[in-house]
């Protein structure tokens, strides 16, 4: 069975699908078989991925297409990609499925697929609605990206205690694996206080990478994921750490990911 993770936040611009591109792609590019499913009908992650213009044709397989099973299992590239049509799915699932199915669509659909993957990472979108719930409830593992600004925890403990209550209705398996810290400053005192502030949320594990704010991870999300794009930036090595840390927690190995020292090697 793939390792399977859930990328959330209850708001935008915290750098939620940045962080699911990059983990996507530094994994793939150590081996990993990887699929990257873009829950969101923005299609930031599409897009950021590069494949933002093959999504306008009627034959393309999309997320929606996976999750309500309508067609053969053909993804792009190994993306799911979101679009437009994503807006409607939670009307969709509650139409179509019997009742008390529908958190379950998403979860059922990776069983199907899930022996030609090693790793599923799902950016979900920035609201709760069964979309994102099928995402939490299929993937199990939670990641929850937090911008460090003043007011960005509030809407944390909300998502939190959703999560948990999927865990204790829907399966026990659910869980948060913890807190990442985007957008950090170290030289203001407000993003060092948020980071404090996260670090004091009880029961909740904050991971010990934080993603700096940058010009160059910004860039990398107009079409080329700066773990590519610039392998040796902050931002990059940044990303590499924190997929180190995410995925040893998930069970994976180690060595699935190299250290930051040997990427910077010609």
């Amino acid at each position: 069975m793939a390792s399977r993770l859930a990328i959330a936040s209850q708001k935008g611009g915290v750098g939620k699908t940045t962080t699911a591109v990059n983990l996507a792609v530094e994994l793939a590019s150590h081996g990993k078989r990887v699929l990257l499913v873009d829950c969101d009908h923005q299609g930031d992650a599409t897009a950021a991925m590069g494949l933002g213009e093959f999504t306008s044709g009627a034959d393309v397989f999309t997320t929606l297409d996976f999750i309500l099973g309508q067609r053969p299992f053909t993804p792009c590239r190994d993306v799911l990609p979101g679009t437009e049509v994503l807006v409607d799915l939670d009307l969709e699932l509650l139409r179509r499925i019997p009742f008390d199915a529908p958190v379950r669509r998403f979860g059922d659909a990776l069983a199907s697929v899930d022996a030609a993957y090693d790793v599923v990472i799902a950016d979900c979108p920035p609201t709760v609605g069964l979309t994102a719930v099928n995402a939490v409830v299929g993937c199990k593992n939670v990641l929850i990206s937090i911008q460090l600004l003043p007011g960005s925890l509030r809407a944390v403990p909300r998502l939190v205690r959703l999560i948990e209550g999927l865990r204790s209705e829907k399966d026990p398996a659910i869980r948060v694996l913890g807190l990442v810290g985007t957008f950090f400053d170290g030289v203001s005192r407000h993003p060092r206080q948020a980071l404090e502030a996260a670090r004091q949320l009880p029961g909740l594990n904050v991971f010990s990478t934080v993603i700096h704010r940058s010009t160059d991870v910004a860039a990398g999300v107009l079409g080329n994921p700066v773990v590519l794009a610039r392998p040796v930036c902050r931002g990059a090595m940044e990303y590499r750490e924190l997929a180190r840390e995410v995925f040893s927690q998930l069970g994976e190995s180690r060595s699935a990911v190299l250290p930051a020292t040997q990427r910077c090697l010609p």
